[in-house]
């Protein structure tokens, strides 16, 4: 069937009798595939072939991402705590910060706190599953420890690099290493992003159709716009993700068509370079996407999985507001505060700053700091840095714990194997 295949794309190319015509043909997504096949046919079988440039493609992205992951690390860090350090300085200058001591002196419910680092570990464990199941649905192997090193990878990568691209680059490097297909390591993160933008667009369209009478204030609802700017904006990027994961002719042509635009913006150097890189990692991506998508129970279980993990993250914020606002001052409802939360989320979404620096911060305020004023002014900036915290600190700090303890775990490997020799 494949000889046919390519036997049958071979003879379409070759009956170019011109080699000018075909040069011109240049990023056409009706002849690049072709040619492709062209090309790499003389070098590798179809397995060999995709073996062979998936590592190249791979080695790239680790050994660019590699030199600089300490570097950016450390200036992320850096510039986070001055943005904290000067959002205490706003908000003291404008309606004051209230003392610690004060504040614990009012005896906040510090249980509520522990429930917020309880949702922080449940948030993990449905990260675990997620990768767990389709691993196995992959591989028909459980591999425990690698679907829990490559969920804190993703979120830590994904918490430290720009529009939160960094996790699934380290994630499906870390699939290639266990010795998956680049079929597989390139479509289980894929897959895993896919269906929880099914279950957070969908939730999403609730709060957005439902009145939320804690949104009151001129800021509240720029948060509120902005979120509805991120929801569009994310509704078709899921819409692409799925045309390209499914639609072979319509994926072709959006990659193609990608390309050439970023040739012509001067973004993309070397075009016919990146269509090659970027052709494999798509083709990758649609071998397993047929898998997943196709299986009911992979559709139900990773759906009603990201459902539960955008709960947990987003009741974080309820745990807050219970913290300081328990029993008597709890005027609005579970579902109105995780609304509130999913608004900070889309809203910061598309910012363009490692974790939405800045905008995290500035939006739970403008949303929140109604539902904390009959604690007193300045009480929002802790309820906002006990939130930041639960939802993004830990998550990196997690992250750097792992990475130290994998580096570890390699060495004294690497030293046995030294020794045994």
């Amino acid at each position: 069937m494949i000889k046919k295949v390519v036997t049958k794309k071979l003879s379409v190319i070759k009956s170019e009798s011109n080699k000018k015509t075909a040069k011109k043909r240049g990023l056409s997504s009706k002849y690049f595939f072709e040619d492709r096949i062209e090309r790499q046919y003389k070098k590798f079988s179809e397995k060999q072939e995709d073996e062979e440039l998936s590592k190249s493609y791979l080695n790239t992205v680790e050994k660019k991402n590699s030199a600089k992951k300490v570097k950016t690390t450390w200036i992320f860090l850096i510039f986070n705590i001055a943005v904290v350090a000067g959002l205490f300085i706003f908000q003291f200058s404008k309606e004051g910060v209230k003392p610690l001591s004060e504040l614990f002196a009012e005896h906040p419910y510090y249980r509520f706190v522990f429930l917020s680092l309880g949702l922080f570990i449940l948030i993990n464990i449905i990260e675990v599953l997620k990768f767990l199941f389709l691993i196995h649905n992959a591989s028909k192997k459980w591999r425990l420890y690698l679907a829990f090193k490559i969920a804190v990878y993703g979120k830590y990568w994904d918490y430290v690099t720009p529009l939160a691209t960094g996790g699934q680059p380290f994630q499906i490097i870390e699939l290639r290493k266990n010795k998956f297909s680049g079929d597989i390591s390139t479509g289980i993160p894929l897959a895993k992003y896919l269906f929880w933008q099914i279950a957070f667009l969908a939730f999403s369209i609730v709060v957005f159709v439902t009145p939320l009478k804690a949104i009151s204030t001129t800021e509240a609802n720029v948060v509120k716009y902005a979120a509805l700017v991120g929801f569009i904006a994310n509704a078709i990027l899921f819409l692409l993700n799925l045309l390209i994961g499914t639609n072979k002719k319509v994926g072709e042509k959006i990659i193609v068509g990608s390309v050439k635009l970023g040739a012509k913006l001067k973004i993309v150097k070397n075009p016919a370079s990146t269509l090659e890189k970027v052709a494999i990692f798509v083709d990758n991506y649609q071998k397993c996407m047929k898998n997943f998508v196709s299986s009911f129970k992979v559709f139900i279980v990773q759906t009603l999985l990201a459902f539960l993990g955008i709960l947990a993250q987003f009741s974080i914020a309820y745990s807050v507001y219970l913290t300081f606002n328990f029993p008597d001052l709890t005027v609005h409802s579970w579902f109105e505060i995780v609304a509130l939360a999913l608004l900070c989320e889309q809203a910061i979404s598309f910012i363009p700053l490692p974790g939405g620096a800045a905008a995290a911060e500035v939006s739970f305020m403008a949303l929140f700091s109604t539902l904390f004023a009959a604690r007193g002014e300045g009480v929002v900036f802790w309820a906002m840095l006990i939130w930041r915290f639960c939802t993004f600190y830990l998550f990196i700090i997690q992250g750097l714990i792992v990475i130290f303890v994998d580096a570890l775990i390699v060495k004294r490997k690497i030293k046995k194997q030294r020794i045994s020799k």
